[in-house]
């Protein structure tokens, strides 16, 4: 019964382990951002009446379990036509 667990045990924290790396490595690059681009925008000039411009959206993970968006060259146009521009 002991040698059971001990193998139950290694195989639950190996499958752990395999879903950490995953989540790490493996997620960033499977999933494509840019098919949500234009979804992202509209949503945005829906709901804040803004206008949303970015390029080369990406999913960062850290190794703390966390998962974030970012972007390059983003531009932010107000309503008044005045253009916030980020890094």
């Amino acid at each position: 019964m002991k040698k059971f667990f001990t193998i139950l045990g290694i195989t639950i924290l190996s499958i752990l382990v395999l879903l950490y790396l995953a989540f790490l490595f493996v997620l960033p690059r499977a999933v494509d951002l840019n098919k949500f681009k234009p979804d992202l925008q509209k949503i945005v000039k829906e709901q804040t009446n803004l206008t949303l411009d970015f390029d080369n959206p990406k999913i960062t993970t850290t190794p703390l379990l966390s998962a974030g968006i970012s972007a390059d060259n983003i531009k932010i146009k107000l309503p008044d036509g005045s253009e916030v521009i980020g890094a």
